[in-house]
């Protein structure tokens, strides 16, 4: 368990004094919500790196720390996580620029990333409240759903999320506006004002009405 902003600066140092090319990698889950305040706690570390070969070199780095390979916990399946690599309580589960099969951490999410960590080859940027929200609508974990309801009581820019969503939507996979309508319709439920219901609605049935079309060919 992750305990506190001090821990993951400590397993970040650890990959920067191993670095000997330079590595970027976008912080996406519990280890963000931690410093926007969010999260007291996490489980693991969601990164995601965005080339091959920095990929590869994070991953050797990691194994030469005695980070193990370790299995899936539920609920994580939809990630499509990359590996998952685990040493004592802290776990790291990477990604090659791709989350939940095609869902890509886009050029619109590198711009809203702010620096979190600074080594001499090792830099971590935290993605916004926005694009973690987006990622965490299409996960089946309850922890998730919780970090969900936390930033809607922060109070994100939803027409940033509405966006990413349909931008996403064009590029990768359709029925992930299944996945999120369900998720926002569950957060309405609780009480939560959710600005973009309605359109997230919407686009979810055109998916639904242009499916039905292509079964019937």
């Amino acid at each position: 368990m992750i305990q506190s902003v001090k821990d993951l600066n400590n397993i970040f140092k650890a990959i920067d004094s191993k670095a000997t090319n330079k590595i970027s990698a976008y912080m996406i889950g519990g280890g963000a919500l931690m410093q926007f305040g969010l999260k007291g706690l996490t489980k693991d570390i969601d990164l995601v790196v965005k080339s091959k070969k920095e990929y590869d070199a994070l991953y050797k780095i990691l194994k030469s720390l005695m980070y193990k390979e370790t299995a899936l916990t539920n609920g994580i399946s939809r990630l499509s996580v990359s590996a998952a690599l685990q040493k004592e309580d802290a776990r790291i589960d990477m990604f090659l620029d791709k989350i939940c099969g095609k869902m890509s951490f886009s050029s619109a999410m590198v711009s809203r990333s702010k620096i979190f960590f600074e080594g001499k080859n090792f830099s971590v940027y935290t993605a916004s409240i926005e694009d973690i929200f987006v990622f965490k609508t299409i996960t089946d974990r309850e922890g998730d759903k919780a970090d969900c309801e936390a930033i809607i009581r922060q109070g994100p820019n939803w027409n940033t999320i509405l966006a990413e969503i349909r931008e996403q939507a064009k590029k990768g996979e359709q029925v992930w506006l299944t996945y999120i309508n369900e998720r926002l319709l569950e957060f309405e439920s609780k009480g939560y004002a959710i600005p973009i219901l309605k359109q997230i609605e919407k686009d979810a049935e055109e998916y639904y009405i242009n499916l039905e079309k292509k079964l019937a060919k």
